[in-house]
């Protein structure tokens, strides 16, 4: 009889370590591509500013300054009702199973997007003006782009950041080419202007239809409002208390007190922190997987939380000290005429960043241990400490607006500390709904 050879056991351990390594490479590499299509979503944003503020006038990049926010505003309400439910309800689906979710969520996004251009179209025709001219325009383009960020969201719901990069280059690219053809040529046109940056996203449409040749089906729109309306206007709810701790409502009171050089320059100066918002977004695309699994075991999240807002309040500081010393050539070269209203209110902008990125740890782990009703309070508290203290300032100085601002940010990040550790962990009615929806 033969002898038994023993097992080769040591093979056996190197093929194991190389398929963990390789996993652990392909979930570093997701993350990295989920960095990278933060990154050209962000510069998609912030990018059209940039160049639609050196083609413009002051007051025109204003008007345009005012379009921009009220599209960030329609789109967080599409979100609530399509991107961010994908998030939700579409990872571990098949093929078969996320089509009909994605068409619903597409359907969704498409009947904000319309509702939202019939509110620019009435709001154009009442403002007039330049500004008017900038909705006008933007009603063209807002169908396109919530579309658009629907099947972005679907993507990344689906774990495949390198969908989204493809998406959002597209668009990127696209606008780069018509923004720069309007540079080159001088054509100073806040309407073209407006189109370029925002109608060119129907590039990332196009790109989209290559791989799904049905976006939209009318079933499949009926069943999604049907199965998540209600986590819909649970997430609507939270959107205007987070609106409040940014630089968007200044911009538009600003406009409204028929000051569009200086809504302009609020719109610059947020361009200018454009890399800090590409970091909160990602640290937390990052952190929140990782948290919420250290939940689900028991574990403790703050450590990381911690980690995470040490790390953004860091960047924030090094940014501004980078954003406080860029010479006046550069700026003009970029931002135009603008330039010059940006530069004296940079800092101070930058200020409410270091707000917000001391409470983004915070946030996070309010999400990642399922406290709806906490980070619903959490954000509530923050708009009210913002908004008081922005009216107070306005009262008291000259800058106080902006600088009543953003010490209500710093002031609001330490309440959201303070919930976190004052809120007790039993809020588990958002996860248990998605679980059931």
């Amino acid at each position: 009889m033969a002898p038994r050879q023993a097992p080769d056991r040591p093979r056996a351990r190197y093929q194991n370590q190389r398929g963990v390594f390789k996993a652990s490479r392909g979930i570093g590499n997701s993350r990295l591509l989920a960095f990278a299509d933060q990154a050209l979503s962000s510069a998609t944003n912030f990018g059209g500013s940039a160049l639609a503020a050196g083609l413009l006038s002051e007051p025109d990049f204003g008007a345009f300054a005012v379009a921009i926010s009220v599209l960030t505003i329609i789109l967080g309400l599409s979100r609530s009702w399509s991107g961010l439910i994908l998030m939700m309800v579409a990872p571990g689906k098949d093929d078969e199973a996320f089509r009909p979710l994605l068409a619903g969520a597409v359907g969704a996004a498409a009947a904000v997007g319309t509702l939202g251009a019939v509110v620019c179209v009435i709001g154009g025709l009442v403002v007039g003006g330049r500004t008017g001219d900038a909705l006008m325009m933007l009603a063209l383009c807002i169908p396109i782009i919530t579309i658009q960020d629907a099947i972005r969201f679907g993507a990344l719901s689906r774990g495949k950041p390198a969908a989204a990069c493809l998406n959002d280059a597209a668009w990127l690219g696209a606008l780069i080419v018509t923004l720069m053809v309007l540079r080159r040529t001088d054509t100073a046109s806040l309407r073209l202007a407006v189109l370029a940056a925002n109608g060119s996203a129907f590039l990332g449409i196009v790109v989209a239809l290559r791989r799904f040749t049905t976006l939209f089906n009318w079933p499949a729109f009926r069943k999604w409002i049907a199965s998540f309306a209600h986590l819909s206007i649970r997430l609507m709810a939270e959107f205007p208390f987070a609106l409040a701790s940014t630089v968007i409502p200044l911009i538009l009171l600003t406009a409204w007190n028929a000051n569009l050089d200086q809504a302009g320059a609020l719109r610059g100066a947020q361009v200018m922190m454009g890399p800090l918002a590409v970091l909160f977004a990602a640290s937390t695309a990052y952190a929140q997987p990782v948290m919420t699994e250290r939940h689900r075991r028991g574990g403790n999240v703050m450590p990381i939380a911690r980690s995470q807002s040490a790390v953004n309040t860091a960047a924030s500081f090094a940014w501004i000290a980078i954003v406080a010393v860029i010479p006046a050539r550069v700026g003009v070269r970029v931002f135009g005429a603008t330039w010059f209203g940006i530069d004296e209110i940079a800092v101070i902008v930058g200020i409410s960043f270091v707000g917000l990125g001391i409470s983004s740890g915070a946030l996070t782990a309010l999400r990642s241990r399922g406290q709806l009703n906490a980070g619903l309070f959490t954000q509530a508290s923050i708009a009210i400490v913002v908004v008081a203290s922005t009216s107070v300032g306005g009262f008291l100085a000259s800058k106080g607006t902006l600088l009543g601002f953003a010490g209500g940010n710093l002031i609001g990040s330490f309440v959201a500390w303070a919930v976190v550790f004052r809120w007790k962990v039993s809020d588990m009615v958002y996860a248990a709904e998605v679980a059931d929806g």
